[in-house]
């Protein structure tokens, strides 16, 4: 924009010193030709054909020319000043929005570690809390086991059975019947 508004004024400084050397052309030219003598009580003057007229013409279409060229520059100045103006604020508002998203990001991934740590802390309750009772139930005869172990699902006794004594794991499958001790011995086994 600044390239095209220096074009300009170049232009028209230019165009200002042709201009003035035509001008100081004419006046020493003039100083050298006859002067007209018009007679006062003549008609309508004549159109001026000489060098003057038509360098004066000249210079209107070129002043008419620059003028034009001058206002079409201001009009795509404006719209170019418009057109910013609106993506400026275009970007302005993808800013917000991206800084908006940025904060639900960081917040999300706060929520995650924290529910993270929490399911980890409560693995590790659960996991001391199946040690303790694999340990409660390897001090215990099978017939004391069987009632217990026949109300539980099938996670839970693998739990406690992956949690006791080597010595005591076939008093689990012993507490069950042979069809669930088989099903039970599926799932470990895969």
């Amino acid at each position: 924009m600044k390239k095209i508004i220096l074009l300009v004024v170049g232009g028209l400084l230019l165009f200002l010193l042709l201009v003035g050397l035509v001008f100081g052309m004419l006046s020493l030219m003039e100083g050298l030709a006859k002067p007209k003598i018009v007679p006062v009580n003549s008609g309508p003057v004549e159109e001026d054909n000489s060098i003057l007229g038509v360098l004066l013409s000249e210079k209107q279409s070129i002043i008419d020319s620059l003028q034009h060229l001058n206002q079409e520059q201001l009009m795509a100045r404006d719209s170019l000043n418009t057109d910013i103006d609106s993506l400026t604020s275009l970007v302005q508002e993808q800013r917000k929005q991206v800084i908006a998203d940025s904060l639900k990001m960081e917040k999300l991934q706060e929520d995650i570690a924290q529910a993270s740590q929490q399911e980890g802390e409560a693995a590790g309750r659960s996991t001391e809390q199946i040690k303790q009772m694999a340990k409660t139930y390897e001090s215990m005869k099978v017939s004391e086991i069987k009632p217990i172990f026949s109300q539980l699902d099938d996670e839970t006794i693998i739990a406690l059975y992956n949690n006791m004594s080597s010595r005591k794991r076939p008093m689990v499958l012993k507490a069950l019947s042979t069809d669930r001790a088989a099903k039970i011995t599926k799932k470990i086994i895969k």
